[in-house]
């Protein structure tokens, strides 16, 4: 039997060694040809200021070029923007829905001759304007009020209360965790009668004909209602959850096997108890110090993050995912039809030119080439990307050398710490969202990133390590609201933690230990 080629991470340009290219955990997932021309990231490309390019892709993977002290999207505003984070929702919502609407609404067939070029860029172009506008009015000043609030609160009151401050920043009820409580409830439905877990292990989609089928039917339409624009990694390739409901599913039947103080609810209530004496605590001591005082000011905006975090990401970034899907699948079935493709999803295996040229002057690609791509796509979402590249090669064999060996006990991996606690698990390495449904109670979850799909894993999970991240990305963020010890930045994590071992995870010291 033939083994498959390691796959190789190389910049597509000797030039770029000069840089640093750090991976963006926002996408994780190895895009296809036609994401890496017209996907959301685009959004945020600007004309390169220099030679090298601002953003590249590897293997599908999107890179972006580290300046040091810079943050990705620009330095955020001063943290005054509690009226702002409010009102976000009146100001985006309605866009949203008019551009994800324009996009499930488009007629492929309406496209005159030589019209197809200015049509998607113009489709590009609105998507591109309301994903920056949510971004602009949640994340950065989000983002910019936790920070300001973290560092003036470890300032008053000392290194050793960060993760204090990181908890007046926790339980609140957001969409992520609402999305958690609706499959907890119907995995307690699947709990308390034996034979609808049967029937849906055997088929996902046929609870069965018994009254709690039935009930359990209109429970999930209810969630795929709300949370079908759940996607897959972020990717356009993949279905959300409204057209694959394997995969809510699959969530409820790990739920069934969950004791009842995994429930979300129950999360977010112990870390309100948490927060709420620090709250006290703090304007106890703002009475008679200004630097106090003025925290509580700031602290009003920081504790909009997570809400805010979790609701633009279903209610905008998921939702305009997913239609976007919608839209280059009925682009793949006007080609279809014109006997261009084999299948409407062959549309994401063609670069935005090859697109064009197919839907202007029928040249489609040969199927021979899409089913190459397709193949060499899953090969590369069968790995974990590095989460740097562009360091001179001596630097990379150095580390290649110093790397632990797998199979060996080691030092502990270290990282950033992200949520305290102490857990001793099965590390599961998975290199894809796909995977996330052989996970066990209380494994440990090892990944590039932890992006919003994750969540509902984490009611499973035991702790969480990701080779990215910093105490206030998603993974981190949700770690905490789910009470989960977390290690973020351990950026080898994914290569020398062997899959099936068994760690501690340290997260107050931000350390994994294999053991031997």
């Amino acid at each position: 039997m033939e083994t498959a080629a390691p796959v190789k991470f190389q910049l597509p340009d000797p030039a770029y060694e000069r840089a640093i290219w750090m991976h963006q955990e926002h996408m994780p997932c190895s895009l296809t040809p036609l994401a890496q021309d017209a996907g959301m990231m685009q959004a945020f490309v600007r004309p390169a200021e220099a030679v090298l390019p601002r953003m590249i892709h590897v293997n599908g993977y999107v890179y972006t070029r580290s300046q040091p002290g810079v943050q990705s999207f620009g330095a955020f505003p001063a943290p005054n923007a509690e009226q702002e984070l409010r009102r976000w929702r009146e100001d985006w919502l309605d866009p949203v829905e008019q551009a994800a609407a324009t996009l499930e609404g488009f007629d492929a067939t309406a496209v005159p001759a030589g019209g197809w070029r200015a049509e998607i860029d113009r489709q590009q172009a609105m998507l591109g304007e309301v994903f920056r506008g949510v971004h602009m009015a949640t994340m950065r000043p989000a983002l910019g009020a936790a920070e300001a609030f973290i560092s003036g609160y470890v300032a008053l009151m000392g290194e050793s209360r960060r993760h204090d401050a990181m908890a007046l920043l926790h339980g609140f009820r957001n969409a992520s965790g609402d999305r958690a409580a609706a499959l907890w409830e119907l995995g307690r439905l699947v709990r308390a009668h034996p034979p609808l877990r049967r029937a849906l292990e055997r088929d996902c989609r046929d609870p069965g004909r018994t009254a709690a089928a039935e009930q359990f039917r209109r429970g999930l339409e209810a969630v795929l209602e709300r949370f079908g624009c759940t996607t897959q990694g972020h990717a356009e390739d993949l279905p959300p959850w409204r057209e694959d409901p394997a995969v809510p599913v699959g969530a409820i039947l790990l739920y069934a096997e969950q004791d009842d103080d995994r429930d979300p609810r129950g999360q977010e209530r112990r870390q309100r108890e948490r927060r709420e004496p620090l709250e006290r605590e703090l304007r106890a001591l703002a009475a008679g110090d200004r630097r106090a005082a003025a925290l509580l000011d700031t602290l009003r905006a920081a504790q909009y993050m997570v809400p805010v975090s979790e609701d633009h990401n279903l209610l905008a970034d998921q939702r305009l995912l997913a239609a976007s899907r919608t839209r280059w699948l009925l682009v793949g079935e006007h080609l279809r039809a014109r006997r261009l493709v084999e299948r409407a999803d062959d549309v994401f295996y063609h670069h935005l030119d090859e697109l064009i040229a197919a839907l202007e002057e029928g040249t489609g690609l040969a199927a021979q080439t899409i089913d190459e791509r397709r193949e060499r796509q899953l090969a590369w979402r069968s790995v974990a990307p590095p989460q740097r590249l562009g360091l001179p090669p001596e630097q990379l064999d150095q580390e290649a050398a110093t790397a632990p060996a797998p199979t060996e006990a080691s030092a502990p991996v270290r990282g950033t710490p992200a949520s305290p606690g102490v857990h001793r698990g099965r590390a599961r390495v998975i290199a894809h969202f796909e995977q996330a449904s052989t996970l066990e109670r209380g494994d440990v979850l090892i990944c590039a990133a932890a992006t919003p799909e994750w969540t509902p894993y984490f009611v499973v999970i035991g702790a969480l390590v990701t080779d990215s991240g910093s105490v206030l990305t998603h993974g981190a963020v949700v770690a905490r609201e789910f009470g989960l010890p977390a290690v973020v930045a351990a950026r080898n994590a994914t290569r020398v933690i062997p899959d099936g071992a068994m760690v501690t995870v340290d997260g107050l010291a931000g350390t994994v230990t294999v053991e031997a």
